[in-house]
């Protein structure tokens, strides 16, 4: 919690000293005997971890308390059970849901680009998570992996996102941004020639300046915080499969990369339309850093 507090405050808040003042106020509530005595757990020990700036407090309780506590749980909600050919749980599916939405923000960011041919029957086709580990100046490349970031960074951490205005204008306030996001310190990042680092004006050339400004100025902060790396990315190796001819990474039974080089990786996770297949929408993006000694 101190560690999301800080998050959410953009670093006003520090986590440690946050955590700190929460280990002082459980000291204190620990020795008063009133306090105690209204809780059935009795706090013994409080400590926290500086790194992550959780704190950990350890309870004493009789095994008779830890049964009182455990017989008053609720019991867990029964989930309804899918209604077989019913269209209505079709659409209330939130893999269906997710697809029709992602097929709207597509739709709104690249109103020229063509959309699959009967988009709604494909979305209710069996889905399938495909796990890929590209590597990172390939990801980078991608503008989904920067829309998916300006997402997390928004919700997670209450930072502005620059498509919002652009996929619902209609619930977005529109807030003059030239100053600070005139886009010099992304042209001054493009003129040095960074590996990976991508052309936003070519990748929405039917947005206005305003709008590219914004994408670039969140763009730069991505490149600089999950793709900028010291390690060199080798070439991939050939496959030991021998019906494998585009040099691409083995899998293993469980669709997981092996056997690929050292350098650093952008594990995407997407809902693909078969178990081999990597053509779905993107869910989520893990950085990993292979190493010779790791």
């Amino acid at each position: 919690a101190c560690a999301a507090a800080s998050g959410r405050s953009r670093g006003i808040l520090n986590k440690v000293s946050l955590a700190q003042t929460v280990v002082k106020a459980v000291k204190s509530a620990m020795s008063d005997e009133a306090f105690q005595a209204l809780s059935k757990l009795r706090a013994v020990d409080v400590t926290f971890h500086e790194k992550s700036g959780h704190v950990q407090i350890k309870y004493l309780a009789s095994t008779k308390e830890l049964s009182s506590i455990v017989a008053k749980k609720a019991p867990p909600p029964k989930l309804p059970k899918p209604a077989k050919n019913d269209k209505k749980a079709d659409a209330s599916c939130p893999i269906t849901e997710f697809l029709s939405r992602h097929q709207q923000n597509q739709a709104a960011l690249f109103p020229d680009a063509k959309l699959p041919n009967n988009s709604t029957d494909n979305n209710t086709k069996k889905r399938f998570l495909t796990v890929r580990s590209i590597p990172v100046f390939e990801s980078s490349l991608q503008p989904e992996v920067h829309e998916l970031f300006c997402r997390y960074q928004a919700s997670v951490h209450g930072d502005s996102n620059p498509f919002e205005d652009i996929i619902n204008p209609s619930d977005s306030q529109t807030v003059n941004s030239s100053s600070n996001s005139d886009g010099s310190e992304y042209e001054f990042y493009q003129g040095e020639k960074h590996p990976g680092f991508l052309d936003i004006d070519t990748a929405y050339p039917h947005l206005n300046d305003s709008q590219r400004a914004k994408i670039k100025k969140s763009y730069l902060s991505f490149y600089r915080f999950l793709c900028e790396t010291p390690l060199g990315q080798k070439k991939r190796r050939t496959s030991s499969h021998p019906s494998n001819n585009n040099n691409k990474n083995d899998d293993d039974v469980g669709g997981y990369d092996i056997s690929i080089p050292f350098g650093t990786y952008h594990q995407q996770y997407r809902l693909s339309t078969s178990p081999n297949s990597f053509d779905g929408p993107l869910l989520a993006v893990g950085v990993v850093d292979l190493l010779p000694t790791c």
